[in-house]
């Protein structure tokens, strides 16, 4: 019997199906690993791992990423941080502090009043929601994450993020 061997003569990425994405959530720290997978499918992912409530529309934009092990709450940051929408990540920021909720928007043009981003009634409904809870759960908006410029870190992340997308 002669074992076969399939080489393809013709590389076409658009007939390759993605492979689910690959999350673990051990000892607070999240790991997250996706080739080609959607943005949607990886916080499902994030859900089944962490038991986090994930508030977001459809996402089906496409993403390859390989993030962590690290706080959730940093790697959902590496995964998000340039992606056309807006999020609110509640808890994870430490490996002792357990992820509570990401609400995930789209990103809406500028707003005509403060040439900030505008955000429709669903979104700022849900933004309102999570600042409030976050505020009565914390007592505070640390932790917050928002599209503004960040502070530099002290020091480095041990696993440097690497995020792709395409639309």
């Amino acid at each position: 019997m002669v074992d076969a061997i399939f080489t393809p003569t013709a590389f076409a990425p658009e007939l390759l199906l993605a492979l689910p994405p690959i999350t673990s959530y051990h000892e607070g720290a999240l790991a997250v690993e996706a080739q080609d997978a959607t943005l949607g499918d990886i916080l499902q992912s994030i859900h089944d791992s962490t038991g986090a409530v994930i508030d977001a529309p459809v996402l089906n934009e496409r993403v390859s990423v390989q993030l962590g092990p690290r706080p959730p709450a940093q790697a959902i940051v590496g995964l998000l941080e340039g992606m056309d929408v807006n999020y609110v990540i509640l808890g994870g920021t430490s490996d002792q502090d357990r992820l509570l909720h990401i609400i995930v928007t789209p990103k809406t043009g500028p707003s005509p009043r403060s040439g900030g981003p505008a955000l429709d009634k669903p979104a700022a409904e849900a933004r309102t929601r999570a600042l409030n809870r976050f505020s009565e759960e914390t007592g505070g908006d640390e932790g917050v994450s928002d599209d503004g410029p960040q502070a530099p870190r002290d020091a480095p992340y041990s696993s440097t993020p690497h995020v792709s997308a395409r639309h």
